[in-house]
């Protein structure tokens, strides 16, 4: 056990050992911060995916089949925007009166 101790002791003073000690914990904070960042991108972009299916669901059942460039504008819309549609969308007359809110 002595020597196990001696060498950890000898190893933890070693300018080498300890450079790669600092390398290895910085890219594993990396690593952890760039994870992250990824999944919270994930979440967001499957949220706002996921309010984009819900407004084609509901355009559809108001107004019929979406053509393709309809359905495109959603899925391609910002959040804010797809949040503004979603609103308007019980007053809107058309699909048409609706995008020019």
């Amino acid at each position: 056990m002595k020597t196990a101790v001696d060498a950890l002791t000898n190893l933890s003073l070693d300018p080498e050992a300890q450079r790669i000690a600092w390398e290895r914990d910085r890219n594993e904070r990396g690593w952890r911060h760039m994870m992250g960042s990824a999944r919270q991108a994930g979440h967001e972009e499957g949220r706002l995916a996921g309010k984009a299916e819900s407004l084609v669901r509901n355009l559809t059942n108001k107004f019929g089949p979406l053509p393709a460039e309809h359905r495109n504008r959603v899925e391609g819309a910002d959040e804010a925007t797809v949040d503004r549609w979603s609103d308007a969308m019980f007053k809107a007359a058309s699909i048409d009166d609706l995008f020019r809110v």
